[in-house]
């Protein structure tokens, strides 16, 4: 009952924000085309950088932990803790990674590369709202407040849509629908911050915790992720825009996009439903009956959706970007496979996660990362655009296999 019950909220506040990124992506594609789709991607994966630096590194580890807080007095001190931890995150993203930024998208593009910085610049304070916003969603969740974490995510996206759709009216320059994707959760926490809600109670006259080396393991592997996946798309958008030209990046990228956002779906439930269930396992019976049941409602509605987006693919092209985008149609057959091999993979790796196997999750992530670009330079030279899309399938299918087999090693170890 309590996996359908997550499932249920999950789905719904994931429903909603995969319609608020396909509406984004749908205005981008329409009024710039695949070229246009091509630097949104760019400028998305350095957002997402960005994200995961100002505090999202964490985000898994403030689930975890509160999910096992006794009492009020515990549960205050850590989030007096975490809080003053994000501070310094936020000033280390503002004073160390943006620049890094910056000098990202300085030497890989080489037309409107000062658009693009000066977006990225505008965007800053909304995304620096947007990671206390995913900080109040953590804590929900670790709370177990389902419930309410997906009626708070709902407003956000919707937010987010009622803003695009304005800027419709009065613009068709794609950057204004790219800033539009923070916009919604930087709003939505403001109005929460004002409002002083009483979602949580935090006890008065209590010490932070001092203690954060917990904090630091889930920080370094969170680093290594939001490096190895924005870092390894970058690197392989800029490898097939040298390679077969910015009109099949952007193809790509639409795929890709297409993909990573319909996958939320997924990684939501799963992050709502494993972090805070599995992280006081102890025993083999307690991960197998947080797993299993997992394995059994997921692998049919995976199977399922899979199929559909399949069949009814090139009425999904056409409705989400546009007719210009139908070559993406003939890859689909290839890019599904990697989708199916991934969601199989993250329910493994969610739940390592949530056992706090985070040197494993590291190492994970970085032979992905060496596997997946060793096989784009090594495929997209023989086979073009196609080769990129295979590369992400047999990647993907290394990694589950990998990934599968450390999950086994720690749990013998269980009693």
């Amino acid at each position: 009952m309590m996996i359908i019950k997550t499932a249920f909220w999950a789905m719904s506040q994931t429903l909603v924000k995969l319609m608020a990124g396909f509406i984004i992506i749908k205005l981008i594609a329409k009024v710039g085309g695949p070229n246009a789709l091509s630097s949104f991607g760019l400028y998305q994966n350095l957002v997402t950088v960005l994200l995961m630096m100002s505090g999202g590194v964490v985000f898994a580890g403030v689930t975890s932990k509160i999910a096992r807080t006794k009492d009020d007095n515990e549960f205050t001190a850590f989030y007096l803790g975490v809080n003053s931890f994000l501070n310094s995150l936020c000033l280390f993203s503002v004073l160390v990674i943006l620049p890094l930024c910056i000098g990202v998208v300085y030497f890989s593009v080489e037309n409107d590369s000062y658009d693009l910085i000066i977006l990225l610049l505008i965007s800053l304070p909304f995304i620096l709202l947007q990671t206390r916003f995913n900080f109040y969603l953590a804590i929900l969740n670790g709370l177990k407040k389902v419930n309410l974490l997906a009626r708070k995510s709902i407003y956000a996206s919707l937010l987010t849509v009622v803003i695009a759709c304005a800027a419709y009216l009065f613009t068709t320059d794609w950057r204004v629908f790219a800033i539009c994707m923070c916009l919604g959760p930087a709003f939505k926490y403001m109005y929460e911050y004002f409002k002083a809600n009483n979602d949580y109670v935090l006890t008065e006259n209590i010490e932070p915790e001092r203690n954060l080396n917990y904090l630091l393991h889930y920080s370094f592997a969170g680093l290594v992720s939001s490096i190895c996946l924005p870092s390894a798309q970058i690197i392989a958008r800029d490898f097939i825009a040298n390679h077969n030209g910015l009109y099949d990046s952007g193809i790509w990228q639409g795929l890709t996009r297409f993909s990573e956002v319909y996958l939320v779906l997924i990684s939501s439930i799963l992050s709502i439903y494993i972090l805070p269930k599995i992280s006081p396992a102890k025993t083999k019976a307690h991960i197998k009956d947080c797993i299993l049941p997992l394995f059994l409602l997921l692998t049919p509605v995976i199977f399922i959706g899979v199929g559909l987006v399949y069949i009814l693919k090139e009425y999904i092209i056409i409705i989400l970007f546009s007719r210009e985008f139908l070559p993406m149609k003939e890859l689909f057959i290839y890019q599904l496979p990697g989708d199916v091999f991934k969601i199989f993979a993250l329910i493994l790796t969610f739940s390592l996660l949530g056992l706090g196997k985070v040197k494993t999750l590291i190492l994970l992530e970085l032979a992905y990362f060496c596997v997946y670009l060793s096989l784009i330079y090594f495929s997209v030279p023989l086979y073009g655009l196609k080769g990129s899309i295979i590369a992400y399938s047999v990647s993907y299918f290394l990694y589950l296999l990998l990934a599968i087999s450390v999950f086994f090693y720690w749990y013998k170890k269980y009693e």
